[in-house]
């Protein structure tokens, strides 16, 4: 009996365990040429923005964004040092439930903004509403591309488990896969969009979430010849971007301002009977007091960064300037009324600005205003 029980021993040791280690490459991954992103112990090869660092750490063979102690107050993203074009990407990912917005995704194509915490490119997304999309992050800042069968994917992802993700880069097409069932098949018809870049992994901010990810593999597949680069995107000039817009006969394209001039972030645009043009930054985004009441009203009784802006018809220059003293988290919309916005956002209008002389003038929210009147302020 002894011999049987030392030789059942020995083989379990021989053997060794069954099951898949989490972060190591299996023979035949390493023959088809996949490589680690994570090794389970450390950042190497990745990088966290200066002053983002208490966001991100190594936990438990995990990469983990987040906190379920503090709110995130802003998007951050742990990034790669490398740059990918044509690739297949396996990982695994898990949000753990805080409170507030909880979301999180993977840059794909990307790059880091130089003055702000956000990255820019394609974001497949993940968390609860999410799985399955494709959002292009702080550039069209919309979802661009559907799961092919929503229902599928709602069975198939689990909100507050572990789910993998298989993502397929090839020239313009995006595919992806979540525990195994396809998700997004999406083909880029804009020929100016970057092909390549850096790859991300996002904690949102706005809540408490822990975002968690492991097991992130990559398979490197032939570049696409002659794809548009990051480097060709971001050295364009104002004058090369209207050389490629296309307007019927008769129409001309004039550059009326830029982030250089602190328009940062416009979401809405208007016109009054003048024929002047009303703009407003979102640069509060991406706060939603849809999806985050009570951040959203902190955010209220603070002074909002964001500012209407209105350009007369034959000036090339700013003619005026709203600057609110709260924040709308989204704006809804925007209204010219009698030389004054009306802004919408959700669950408050604002009121009227007093305009005084100078060419700046100052607007307050009534909490609670449902209806579309204005009010004026002290």
């Amino acid at each position: 009996m002894r011999s049987a029980i030392a030789l059942l021993a020995l083989l379990s040791v021989a053997v060794g365990p069954t099951w898949a280690e989490d972060n190591v490459l299996t023979t035949n991954e390493k023959k088809d040429g996949w490589v680690l992103l994570f090794d389970g112990k450390s950042l190497d090869g990745w990088e966290i923005r200066p002053g983002e660092e208490k966001w991100w750490k190594v936990q438990d063979g995990m990469i983990t964004g987040g906190s379920l102690e503090e709110k995130v107050p802003f998007n951050t993203f742990l990034a790669t040092k490398k740059r990918y074009e044509n690739f297949e990407l396996k990982l695994k990912v898990r949000l753990t439930q805080g409170e507030g917005f909880m979301n999180s995704g993977v840059q794909l194509r990307s790059r880091r903004e130089a003055d702000n915490s956000e990255m820019v490119g394609y974001q497949v997304d993940a968390g609860t509403g999410w799985w399955g999309k494709l959002y292009d992050e702080s550039r069209r800042n919309k979802v661009v591309g559907e799961p092919r069968d929503a229902e599928a994917i709602k069975g198939a992802a689990k909100d507050w488990d572990w789910n993998e993700y298989r993502i397929r880069c090839e020239g313009p097409r995006i595919r992806s896969w979540i525990n195994g069932v396809a998700a997004l098949d999406y083909k880029e018809e804009d020929g100016t969009i970057p092909l390549e870049g850096l790859i991300g992994l996002q904690t949102h901010g706005g809540g408490k979430v822990l975002a968690q990810f492991k097991d992130i593999t990559i398979q490197e597949l032939p570049p696409t010849p002659n794809s548009p680069k990051w480097e060709d995107a971001s050295n364009r000039s104002a004058e090369r971007e209207i050389a490629t817009f296309k307007v019927p006969e008769g129409f001309e394209v004039e550059l009326v301002a830029s982030e250089k001039e602190g328009v940062g972030k416009p979401i809405t645009m208007a016109w009054d009977h003048s024929g002047k043009m009303w703009t407003m930054t979102a640069l509060e985004y991406p706060v939603d007091a849809n999806e985050s009441p009570d951040i959203a009203k902190e955010l209220y009784a603070s002074r909002a960064r964001d500012k209407v802006l209105v350009f007369e018809r034959d000036a090339p220059l700013l003619n005026q300037e709203f600057v609110l003293l709260i924040a709308l988290v989204p704006v809804l919309r925007l209204v010219p009324m009698d030389g004054k916005p009306l802004l919408g956002a959700w669950p408050y209008v604002t009121a009227q600005p007093r305009v005084t002389a100078r060419p700046t003038a100052v607007s307050r929210s009534r909490p609670g205003t449902s209806s579309g009147a204005f009010q004026d302020q002290p």
